[in-house]
């Protein structure tokens, strides 16, 4: 039997100067990974690198658990994760040189599509938020 198509989101922010500290307090969401500018580099484990982050990265996940296709329409958890939160904030983050992406994570063994309607992409430019994807195929 074939294994589903999934997806996950996650709100990607991040900015040259600001802290993650300060970032995340914005929002009402939970946040997954948060790395504050002039801090040590470390890997997801927490052996220490080389140098220090240059800007700051926080992820939001929207999802915790992948999203199957055939159950969840993709453009519809987009408009409601982009209603959990302030839109002028991050307008404000990016135009002060930040950046915020839906980062979506596409999980299939199979074809598959999806549609981003003219409307979602105009709510998101308002809001100053890319679209981001990552397709994963198969383990081979």
């Amino acid at each position: 039997m074939a294994k589903k198509s999934s997806f996950a989101l996650t709100l990607k922010v991040g900015h040259p100067e600001l802290s993650a500290e300060e970032i995340a307090s914005a929002f009402d969401l939970e946040t997954s990974k948060m790395q504050s500018v002039g801090q040590p580099r470390v890997t997801p484990k927490g052996r220490r690198l080389e140098g220090n982050f240059r800007h700051t990265n926080i992820n939001f996940h929207l999802s915790n658990e992948q999203l199957y296709f055939d159950e969840f329409d993709i453009e519809e958890q987009i408009w409601k994760f982009l209603d959990c939160f302030e839109h002028s904030y991050l307008a404000g983050l990016v135009a002060n040189g930040g950046w915020s992406s839906f980062f979506i994570g596409v999980f299939t063994e199979e074809n598959i599509e999806f549609v981003v309607s003219c409307e979602l992409m105009e709510a998101l430019a308002r809001a100053k938020i890319s679209l981001w994807y990552d397709v994963y195929g198969p383990d081979d």
